[in-house]
């Protein structure tokens, strides 16, 4: 009887091992709640079926939260239209939902990032695009700052800028979003005068980033950001720098899928 008393003493010594990042083992109170009503989302023009889990969704989507509560013929069906959207980005979404991970690179892909051909259109910088348009029309923050995380990843794994990845920020972020920042950083890093040119100028906003950058860009790189490279400089951040969480007060994304 000793015996077992030591030893569930050294278990509960042990117990701020349990949260560790690499455990498998977890408190019984964390995880996603999945003891709530199936929901239906309908996908797309071919109205592609998905189902979720009521609670895990409606705490992530403001969007979500809102088309489900009171009594909405969305609340009383269960179900939930979304025309407008794509199957494709929504089952990355609906996958990092429950696992806080991006399953969205083809099974080929992994591994060659040594070998991206710069003069081919990337899919999976489309596929980005589409989610964080999508993420913004959810009003999922979390699932937007966990896209520019998966965007720093994929820019110093390919060491590649799809060109396009500013706009689609500033066109699907607010003027005190922290992911803009991240836009400005890697013009400042990466564009050059011709870049800038080429920028739309029938969007008040981009055409106010071409004339800031061209004035400011070449001496920022010069004085403390090209000599580091993409890869150096955006390693020695705290990716946080660039979510929205902390306008809101709230945990990283990071730390609800532990």
């Amino acid at each position: 009887m000793q015996r077992c008393k030591a030893s569930r003493k050294r278990g509960r010594d042990k117990q701020s091992n349990v949260t560790d990042s690499k455990s498998l083992r977890r408190p019984m109170t964390d995880g996603p709640d999945l003891d709530s009503k199936i929901v239906s989302v309908l996908v797309g023009k071919e109205r592609q079926r998905f189902y979720v889990h009521e609670t895990c969704i409606r705490s992530s989507s403001a969007f979500f939260e809102n088309a489900l509560n009171g009594n909405s013929i969305e609340a009383s069906t269960r179900t939930v239209p979304l025309p407008v959207s794509e199957p494709i980005p929504f089952a990355i979404y609906f996958r990092w939902l429950y696992c806080g991970r991006f399953y969205n690179v083809e099974a080929d892909d992994v591994g060659k990032s040594d070998q991206v051909d710069q003069d081919q259109p990337d899919d999976e910088w489309s596929e980005w695009e589409d989610c964080y348009k999508l993420g913004d029309f959810l009003q999922d923050n979390d699932f937007k700052d966990a896209l520019i995380d998966l965007a720093i990843e994929k820019m110093c794994s390919d060491r590649v800028l799809d060109m396009t990845l500013i706009e689609v920020i500033y066109a699907n972020s607010g003027a005190s979003s922290s992911h803009r920042k991240l836009a400005l950083d890697i013009a400042a890093l990466l564009w050059t005068n011709g870049d800038l040119q080429a920028l739309h100028s029938d969007k008040p906003y981009v055409q106010f980033l071409r004339d800031a950058l061209a004035l400011i860009g070449p001496d920022t790189r010069k004085r403390y950001i090209r000599s580091q490279g993409i890869k150096r400089f955006l390693n020695s951040k705290d990716l946080c720098e660039y979510h929205d969480h902390n306008a809101r007060n709230a945990l990283c994304y990071k730390e609800k899928h532990k």
